[in-house]
């Protein structure tokens, strides 16, 4: 149906408060992907003149009521290389679907999605950049595929990835000392494989994840998920934490990209193994002088933490910027930086580190 602003959308009982409605956006985004842009590729090519055109009203479709709709609400945003999505802050009420009001005070108004919602509609962004040839398309998919990698926790030779983590500084309540919602492994196996989908998809269209992410990926599943038995298989989660919910991944079957156009473009991200820290992040990436960054880890376990600011190669450390002995979530704001890249690292007990890439402009 259509909404107040003249897009299409489906609407319904929010989630997270029945007293208001909305569009139930991020699981309508698969059905989307598979009916619009399935239907569009249909009418590729290869097909006649009577199939093309059906196959155009779909691209239009998404291309409008997908992309053009939520840019339009205000919802997508950019940080240097990264991008991503946040949740409207606008309401209707039941049966009445005219007036659409803001309402930050509702739970989730303006927060980050979480990455497999993310990922859904990278995932049609790639696609419509393999039907359409429109690189702004593929920069859209470009920058949150970046996002998600830039989170992406090294634990020796394999990843753990997390259902959700904070955007920006909007997403962290300070005077709570905690983020807006959780982070962490989600402990469902849908999850799980629908966030390695959207990775190896990336991959194959060539889109920043190289060799070195599927192996890793790899290596997750068949050392850690995986108990190594055919006889009786069971799993973990990627943390390691068993559940009677946690199970297979999909990884590649091999490392050619089969679905590339034109050249592979990888996201080159300064990742080091750090088991005890499952987040780290400079919220935003990109920030002035005088605003400054909000500077945010969280520690598995209580230990000494530094966090220290570097040249942008990593080679040299420049100032220790704040020192606390912790676990859980800890934030800092980093203000009056001279303007320039650099490198934010996040290390625990003077050994193991994160690095972040953070520019001041």
């Amino acid at each position: 149906m259509l909404v107040p602003d003249g897009y299409r959308g489906w609407i319904g009982p929010y989630a997270y408060d029945e007293s208001v409605v909305r569009r139930p956006r991020g699981r309508r985004y698969p059905a989307e992907r598979h009916g619009w842009v399935r239907r569009s590729r249909a009418g590729g090519c290869g097909a006649d003149a009577a199939a093309r055109e059906p196959a155009r009203k779909y691209v239009d479709i998404a291309r409008r009521d997908l992309f053009e709709k939520w840019d339009a609400r205000g919802t997508w945003g950019t940080d240097g290389p990264y991008g991503a999505y946040h949740s409207w802050n606008r309401y209707g009420a039941p049966h009445n679907f005219k007036n659409w009001t803001v309402r930050d005070d509702i739970r989730n108004s303006n927060l980050a999605l979480p990455f497999n919602k993310q990922d859904d509609i990278a995932v049609v962004a790639l696609k419509l950049y393999r039907i359409t040839g429109e690189e702004k398309f593929r920069d859209r998919a470009t920058r949150i595929f970046a996002y998600q990698k830039s989170r992406l926790q090294l634990v020796d030779d394999h990843y753990v990835w997390h259902y959700w983590e904070p955007y920006g500084a909007a997403d962290v309540d300070l005077a709570a000392g905690k983020t807006r919602h959780w982070v962490g492994v989600h402990p469902d196996r849908p999850y799980q494989a629908g966030e390695v989908a959207h990775i190896v998809d990336a991959y194959h269209s060539g889109v920043v994840f190289d060799e070195q992410d599927m192996r890793r990926i790899l290596a997750t599943n068949l050392k850690v998920m995986w108990n190594g038995s055919f006889d009786a298989p069971a799993y973990r989660n990627p943390n390691g934490i068993a559940t009677n919910t946690a199970g297979t991944l999909l990884p590649p079957a091999g490392f050619e990209r089969r679905k590339l156009k034109g050249r592979a473009t990888v996201f080159d991200f300064p990742l080091a193994p750090c088991p005890g820290l499952r987040m780290a992040a400079a919220l935003p990436m990109s920030f002035d002088a005088a605003s400054g960054t909000l500077l945010a880890c969280d520690a598995v376990q209580s230990g000494e933490i530094e966090i220290a600011q570097y040249s942008a190669d990593g080679k040299e450390k420049l100032a220790v910027l704040h020192q606390a002995n912790r676990g859980g979530q800890m934030f800092y704001r980093w203000t009056g930086a001279a303007r320039g890249a650099y490198r934010v690292r996040f290390t625990l007990n003077r050994s193991t580190y994160r690095e972040v890439p953070a520019v001041c402009s």
